[in-house]
């Protein structure tokens, strides 16, 4: 289903949601550690996208079971595809963002739960 600008009303923003950045900390053996650090927080309306299972490793048969979800709200520059989402105690990494219709108005942020962080 194609989101329209239409569809999308200011009062759905109601669930507050993290944007976490990645930034390389030296590790004292000459490698580096991700650190995650909050950005940003904005409203959103979230709907659930894709819930599924995968086989996460082919030799072991592992399943993976993870969650799309889409996190709509108003049109901002300060969110990268290498950031991640942070919502209710669960992380999520970016896998799009959508400027919806090109209109610089909403911002459809598809985040991913259940993989590697």
């Amino acid at each position: 289903m194609k989101i329209k600008t239409a569809d999308i009303t200011a009062g759905e923003f109601r669930f507050l949601v993290t944007v976490q950045r990645p930034t390389n900390t030296p590790d004292g053996s000459g490698g580096f550690d991700v650190a995650w650090s909050d950005v940003a927080t904005f409203y959103a309306q979230i709907t659930n996208e894709q819930g599924d299972e995968q086989y996460g490793d082919g030799t072991t048969g592992r399943v993976r079971t993870f969650q799309r979800f889409a996190f709509s709200t108003w049109w901002r520059t300060d969110i990268a595809q290498t950031d991640r989402l942070s919502f209710q105690g669960n992380l999520y990494n970016i896998r799009t963002l959508n400027n919806v219709e090109l209109r610089n108005k909403f911002l459809v942020v598809i985040g991913e739960s259940g993989v590697e962080q």
